[in-house]
Formats: structure tokens, C-alpha cells, sequence
């Protein structure tokens, strides 16, 4: 152990508290108090770099209070409380006051995502302050609100932010966020609920994905249903209950995604034989969005800034996107044998992957440039973040078996020898890892659990469609598996239960968040 002292100057200084360190040791934040000559004593956040058993501080928010409380892994960013408002601090641009809520007077940032990118704290009508016991925050719980800051937002109240997302807080007040996941896109902290005493708040987690986490949105959302059950029309099946047929007609092709961006909703995306490409708004009204009948469509956030964008392959015309709910413009002249979307480099961006046949696997990364991945035109793609570090994983089938692309690597993994018919991604287990789903034809249904090199048979039944979905919102994919003729569509719950959906079977299978 290592006494890190109090800093300069030492003589004068009479406290010094640490509350944060970067991965590598060498950066540690916190508070520390001390007497200038002919002054009065002040109180300083410091950022500490320690070498050699020498830490040399700096101070980072002025010197009329302060607490740095957190570092980001590498460093580079720090967060905490100036003089009465939360702070953030980068070696680049010094530190920023991040304000407070409307209303508000005091707030103190309690921690940083590991890119930076994001500040969650506690925003309070009274002082909010470091000290006592342990050195932890102490608040007014009857005045105060957990908020969230990023570059484009600013400082928001984050039960407003969920309530906008289509969350139902009612009676729900959230009232500090404590703690955010590396990736920025769970919180942690303190609540009050209609039970809660006067002086008493209960934990919450949440979950909320803008373009400032970093890697993939985890699909612990995706809880509803959009299903062409054929002559029978096109169903959601919302909130894991009942069906709502949305239109008498079957589609070509579904997809899902929030393409206005606002209310936190999926789209439904539908084409049709003789009436081109279309969404279902909110919910609601159908609105037509190409007159032409695509190849094959799929949507991503492909610029990252919160909203879905749709690339469609008009045949001969070549690929188009309609980014940012506006209009279809000409992305490539090639015509394609497949489409798919995730975030293969961690960026906040979700990359398109094209096959294109005879042309091979291509990918556009950052919504910019292409990059050839294979000569070969695969079978069928999917992407999914099989080992759970937030980079999806690139899943192509090729005539030689089943392979993957780990971490944007250019070496292809093989997976499988055998030839699937069909397969889906989802964290069955939830243990933040994607598992693979196979469909092996005469062999059933398989599962690759974990990352790990074995298979896992679920199903002695060759599936026609499947998917995954979080249909009873606890964290865990469940499969939604449609095995045809009479079998019909079944769920299998928690990675453990089967359970009859319905009767009828399915031409296609997707899912989203529809209300």
C-alpha cells in the first residue's frame, strides 16, 4: 500500500479522500482539502497521476468544492461534483459544467460509461454532498432526480427519458442513478414507489440504448411479435398476450424498426407483391414508403443517431437507403443475394452486410466505406454477439459449414460442419452472451450455448421459422419456434418450458417493441 498523500501544496493540506482509479493504476480521482498561504482553505476534485510511487495532482473543477468520483478505464475522462454541479473532465477540453435539472440548484455525477460518453447522478432542488462516513452522497430523496448527460442530449431526467420511450412509470419516481454498465446502456440506483416510506427508496435497473453506448443494443426489448401467418394475415402479439391481426393481406417480406426515432416503438415493415414498401407508424396508419416491390429489405441504425434506417435492393436499380424517416436514395448499383445489420467494430453505428452473390460478402462500415469479407457467396448470414463483449459476431453459412467472424477479425472461425436450414440468435440463458440457434434439418433443432464449441439438441422436429424474443421481459431470449403442418408455433420460455402460441403456421417471423 501506498499512502498517495494530499497533494501540493503538501505542507497546507489537511484531507484527501480517492474515489476512482483507471484500469492501469496510474489515474485516481477524488477530493481534497487545503490552506494556500494568505487564503482561505479550499476543497478541490484532483485527478492524481501516479509514477515512481509519486502522485502528481491536479485539480479539475476549481477550488470552491469539489469530488472527482469516477475515471473512465483508460483515463481519459473523469466525472463528479464541482463547485455544486456535476462536472465532466477531459485532458482535451477541461472540464465541463453539466448543469442541473430544471428547478434544481445542486447535482453530482456518480458515474461514467467506459467510453465516456455518458454521466449518470443525482440533480436535487437542495445541496447534494460528499462526506461522512465512507465519503458517500447524501441527498434530499423528496427533492431529488436521477438524470442522465450525453454530448447530444445534455443533462435529461431519465424517468422522463423512459416515459418518452414508451415505459410506464406511473407512480414511479426515480431518484439518483448510482451505477451504469461498461457499455453504458443499464443503470442502476434509487427509487420511490407508492409503498415507499417518507426516508426509504428501493433499488431499480433499467435499461436505455441511444448512439452513445457503445457496441450493441442487448435485445432485452424485443418483446413483441410480427408474424404473416399467411392466408391468414399479418398479427402482432404484444405484451406476451393476445393477437392483433394488423392486416388481411400476407407480405413478401418483414422486418421491424424504430424508424422515427421518438417513442422508443418498432416500426412494422411490410412489402407487398402489387403495392410496393410499407410501415405501420405508432401503431396505427400504414404509410407507403416505395412504390417499387424490393428484393429484400432490413433496417439498422446505420448512422447512429437513434434511428432505424431501411436498405432495400430494387433489383436493377441497386440498393437504396431511407435514412432518418426521409427519403430513398441510391446507396449501390449491385444487387444483392442477402441483407443483414449489426455492429461488427463497436463503433455507434450498426454496419450493413450485403452478399452479393457471384461479387461475394461485402460490408459497409460507419455508413461510409465497403469492405470485401469473403469471395464467396454465403448460403445465409445472421449477426449476434456470441462471446458478450458487445461486437456482434458476423455468422455466414457456406458450402463448407457453418462460420463465424469473431471481433471484426478478417479469420473466419468454423462453428459447424453441417449445413443448417435455418438459424436465429438470442441470450437464452441470460448471461449476456447470444446463443445460436441451428435448424439441421433431419438432425432438429440445435443450440450452441455460451460461445462453447458444443451443441445442445432442444428439438427433435426441424423448424420452419424462428426467431427469439424476450417475450416475458426478464432478461432471457425465449425461442419462438413455428415446427409446421399441426405442430403449429411454440415459445420455449426461459430456456426450459415449451409453450403453444398458436395453431396456425407461419411464413415469416420477426420482432420488435410495437407498443
Amino acid at each position: 500500500m501506498v499512502d498517495l498523500g494530499t497533494g501540493e501544496p503538501a505542507d497546507l493540506a489537511s484531507f484527501s479522500r480517492a474515489y476512482g482509479v483507471s484500469n492501469d493504476g496510474t489515474k485516481i480521482v477524488g477530493t481534497r482539502t487545503y490552506t494556500p498561504p494568505s487564503d482561505l482553505t479550499k476543497i478541490a476534485a484532483f485527478l492524481c497521476t501516479f509514477s515512481a510511487g509519486v502522485c502528481t495532482t491536479q485539480n479539475l473543477a476549481g477550488e470552491d468544492g469539489g469530488t472527482a468520483t469516477v475515471i473512465t478505464p483508460n483515463g481519459t475522462v473523469v466525472a463528479g461534483q464541482g463547485e455544486n454541479k456535476a462536472f465532466r473532465w477531459t485532458s482535451a477540453g477541461g472540464t465541463q459544467d453539466l448543469g442541473a435539472l430544471a428547478g434544481h440548484t445542486s447535482s453530482a455525477a456518480l458515474d461514467i460509461s467506459d467510453n465516456g460518453k455518458i454521466v449518470v447522478g443525482v440533480s436535487s432542488l437542495n445541496p447534494v454532498s460528499f462526506g461522512g462516513v465512507g465519503g458517500g452522497v447524501s441527498y434530499d430523496q423528496s427533492n431529488s432526480r436521477a438524470f442522465r448527460w450525453t454530448a447530444a442530449t445534455g443533462i435529461k431526467d431519465f424517468r422522463q427519458l423512459l416515459v418518452d420511450a414508451g415505459v410506464n412509470m406511473a407512480g414511479i419516481t426515480l431518484v439518483a442513478i448510482r451505477g451504469v454498465s461498461p457499455d453504458g446502456q443499464l443503470v442502476v440506483g434509487d427509487a420511490k414507489t407508492p409503498t415507499t416510506g417518507t426516508n426509504e427508496t428501493v433499488p431499480f435497473i433499467a435499461q436505455y440504448c441511444d448512439a452513445a453506448i457503445q457496441g450493441q443494443c442487448r435485445r432485452v426489448v424485443d418483446n413483441d411479435l410480427l408474424v404473416d401467418f399467411g392466408s391468414h394475415g399479418l398479427y402482432v402479439r404484444k405484451n406476451n398476450s393476445a393477437w392483433q391481426k394488423i392486416h388481411t393481406s400476407s407480405p413478401i417480406a418483414i422486418a421491424s424498426g424504430n424508424l422515427d426515432g421518438g417513442n422508443g416503438q418498432s416500426e412494422a415493415i411490410a412489402s407487398s407483391s402489387s403495392a410496393g414498401l410499407w410501415a405501420r407508424y405508432n401503431n396505427g396508419a400504414w404509410v407507403k414508403l416505395h412504390n417499387s416491390v424490393p428484393n429484400r429489405f432490413t433496417a439498422g441504425d446505420f448512422d447512429g443517431n437513434g434511428i432505424a434506417d431501411i436498405v432495400a435492393d430494387i433489383g436493377a436499380s441497386g440498393m437504396f437507403i431511407r435514412a432518418n424517416n426521409g427519403s430513398f436514395v441510391p446507396l449501390n448499383s449491385a444487387t444483392t443475394q442477402d441483407l443483414a445489420t449489426g455492429n461488427l467494430d463497436a463503433g455507434d453505428q450498426a454496419e450493413l452486410i450485403a452478399d452479393l452473390g457471384t461479387g461475394g460478402l461485402w460490408v459497409r462500415y460507419n455508413n461510409a466505406t465497403w469492405v470485401k469479407l469473403h469471395s464467396s457467396s454465403p448460403l445465409r448470414i445472421i449477426t449476434a454477439d456470441l462471446d458478450g463483449n458487445g461486437v456482434a459476431e458476423l455468422i455466414a453459412e457456406f458450402s463448407t459449414g457453418l462460420w463465424a467472424r469473431f471481433n471484426n477479425s478478417p479469420t473466419w472461425t468454423k462453428l459447424n460442419a453441417k449445413i443448417a436450414e435455418g438459424l436465429a440468435a438470442g441470450d437464452l440463458n441470460g448471461d449476456g452472451k447470444e446463443d445460436l440457434l441451428g435448424d439441421f434439418g433431419t438432425l432438429g433443432l440445435w443450440v450452441r450455448y455460451d460461445n462453447n464449441p458444443s451443441w445442445v439438441k432442444l428439438h427433435a422436429t426441424s423448424p420452419i421459422n424462428m426467431v427469439t424474443a424476450d417475450l416475458d421481459s426478464n432478461g432471457k431470449a425465449d425461442a419462438v419456434i413455428d415446427f409446421g403442418g399441426a405442430n403449429g408455433l411454440w415459445v420455449r420460455y426461459n430456456n426450459s418450458t415449451w409453450a403453444k402460441l398458436s395453431t396456425l403456421t407461419t411464413q415469416v417471423i420477426t420482432a420488435g417493441r410495437f407498443d
